[in-house]
């Protein structure tokens, strides 16, 4: 919980849902892009270089919360 009373969303599956589509910005999105944005917008801090270690960790680290996930297809019917 957050200071606010705010709920902290789970990250398990989160890279499952990417890349999307994101309408607003009109363009696909990919999971470092969400990393950097959430660096960025949400904790005013620097963003990562997409290829350096410390994206690669939190990449891995993302990615690894979402084995056995079904991946998102975003509204495709299987």
């Amino acid at each position: 919980m957050l200071p606010t009373g705010k709920k902290i969303p789970s990250l398990i599956g989160a890279a499952a849902s990417f890349p999307r589509y994101n309408e607003r910005a009109g363009k696909v999105i990919t999971l470092g892009m969400q990393v950097n944005s959430c660096i960025t917008n949400g904790l005013h801090g620097m963003p990562l270089s997409y290829d350096g270690p410390k994206m690669v960790a939190l990449i891995s680290y993302l990615t690894s919360l979402s084995q056995g996930k079904p991946i998102d297809l975003q509204g495709v019917k299987r």
